[in-house]
């Protein structure tokens, strides 16, 4: 009998029921866990934004929609990741499927890494959480995930502390640098990021890209 795999499981269901009782779910997350993912998927309002080479898919400041993102960013909700990566798959397959045609080669997947800070305080990092939703999803068969590619040159302040677009952009000025540079010389490469408002962590990771 493996004793310390049933002592793992007995603490996990302990910290489950401890966790439902300090912390309830909320509507929405009974909601995903309830709903099949595509009758949940249809509540959600979706928008094709695009600005200078930034794509959203969903609108942030609706309400349901914040509270999607905000189980996935806090608290790594799984069902959330999991439809999260599929909604991602099925916009990239989308925005890109006149250029894969005929291709042989993938395009190459990569999520803004998290901070050191964040990562501590999370536990994980919703990025990395999302860009393997999306090859599970069935983005591996014109994605190669790429978890290390970016990385942090240098932390920087929070950009949800700041306000002015001036200064979020001045922020994360030489943030990012590339892991292997050579290795994606001449690629298309996806960038996932959570949240975008200014567009100015992105734009820094295609800057160092």
């Amino acid at each position: 009998m493996d004793f310390m795999g049933s002592l793992r499981r007995i603490f996990s269901k302990l910290w489950e029921l401890v966790s439902q009782t300090v912390f309830p779910k909320s509507g929405l997350e009974k909601l995903i866990e309830t709903l099949p993912a595509e009758a949940f998927l249809t509540r959600l309002p979706k928008i094709r934004y695009e600005r200078e080479g930034v794509e959203a898919i969903l609108p942030y400041r609706e309400p349901r929609v914040r509270k999607f993102i905000e189980l996935i960013k806090y608290k790594g909700n799984a069902k959330a990741v999991s439809l999260g990566g599929y909604l991602l798959h099925e916009a990239t397959l989308s925005i890109f499927s006149e250029r894969l045609l005929g291709r042989e080669s993938k395009f190459i997947l990569a999520g803004i890494p998290a901070s050191k800070k964040r990562r501590r305080e999370r536990g994980f990092d919703q990025t990395e959480k999302l860009c393997q939703a999306i090859i599970e999803a069935g983005g591996g068969e014109f994605l190669e995930w790429r978890p290390k590619l970016l990385c942090r040159k240098k932390e920087a302040a929070a950009q949800t502390e700041i306000k002015s677009r001036k200064e979020r952009l001045s922020n994360m000025k030489g943030v990012f640098a590339v892991t292997d540079g050579e290795s994606v010389a001449g690629r298309t490469v996806v960038v996932i990021d959570d949240v975008t408002t200014t567009g100015a962590t992105l734009k820094a990771a295609r800057r160092a890209l």
